[in-house]
């Protein structure tokens, strides 16, 4: 239905067009149309008038021929009449023949404007063609036009389709930015209040080895004590009392003791300096501080990383 409707105006358009050139040309040729008709109709009537004056100047010659043939005179007014006559049919011979010529002019023109007129209507035909082409391109054109509005419409759709899913998700993405951001500042207070617990630990711990270490310092200082007491009354000969060497080396087993000469674990602790280091009294475990603020616990006996 849309097809027949747009079919309906360009060929209402070309009908349109083809009678205002059927008037244009009319209208040009209609007045030599018209002078041809009236010579034409001039020409009969001036061939049907000299065809009875011929007749008739012949039924005078007749009649004259007669009337001399009989011996009897021709008046002066049969010969002026006859005269006239003669006259007459020359002057129509002669109108006849300008006629005529102006006929043969009039048909050697109708020739040359038929011949132009066919001109025109092979012209008027590959225009018509033309318009005929470029009808059909105009609806192909249309139909194109039509899907890619149809295009616009599904791509519009899927537009705004995009553009709500795009906010729906810059809505969630804001709120897990929000939620990042609370749970970014709540691991900060966390970490926070974990370092201040590992600072109090790690306080508590060297303050416990502070502790141990002059409690032993103590038990250390008190057993030479007492040991340089139980030793005032030996003999100062050695050789007599080889069981004393023995019983000092037991009761003081740190004198022969001595500094080592080179590495045996090599840690990479810290970021950075490290500040203290202390030993723990009951197993070979090491706590290390640095720079980066961090407490670190290390197994000697094992070489590996413990808290």
């Amino acid at each position: 239905m849309n097809v027949r409707h747009a079919e309906s105006p360009w060929r209402e358009n070309i009908l349109l067009q083809l009678n205002a050139r059927n008037k244009l040309q009319n209208h040009s040729f209609q007045e030599l149309i018209s002078c041809h008709n009236r010579i034409f109709e001039s020409a009969t009537a001036l061939r049907s008038e000299n065809l009875q004056l011929s007749i008739r100047n012949e039924q005078l010659r007749q009649e004259g021929a007669e009337l001399m043939l009989k011996g009897v005179p021709v008046d002066g007014k049969a010969a002026d009449r006859i005269q006239t006559l003669e006259q007459k049919l020359h002057k129509k011979q002669e109108e006849l023949t300008d006629l005529l010529r102006g006929k043969a002019e009039n048909a050697q023109a109708l020739v040359e404007l038929n011949r132009r007129l066919n001109e025109k209507e092979k012209l008027l035909a590959l225009r018509d063609q033309g318009l005929m082409e470029a009808g059909e391109r105009e609806l192909h054109l249309k139909e194109k036009l039509l899907d890619t509005d149809a295009r616009c419409t599904e791509l519009q759709a899927s537009n705004d389709t995009l553009k709500d899913e795009h906010y729906a998700l810059h809505l969630a993405f804001e709120a897990l930015q929000d939620k990042l951001r609370k749970a970014q500042e709540e691991n900060a207070v966390l970490v926070e209040k974990l370092m201040k617990i590992k600072a109090k630990d790690a306080e508590k711990l060297n303050e416990e080895n502070d502790n141990f270490v002059r409690k032993k310092q103590a038990r250390v200082a008190q057993e030479l004590e007492d040991a340089a007491k139980d030793t005032g009354s030996i003999s100062p000969d050695r050789g007599s009392f080889p069981g004393v060497e023995r019983d000092i080396g037991a009761v003081m087993p740190s004198i022969g003791t001595c500094l080592p000469q080179r590495v045996v674990l090599r840690f990479d602790a810290h970021d950075g300096e490290v500040n203290a280091v202390r030993w723990s009294p009951v197993d070979r475990i090491v706590a290390t501080g640095g720079q980066d603020r961090k407490v670190k616990l290390w197994d000697i006996s094992k070489g590996e990383f413990v808290f």
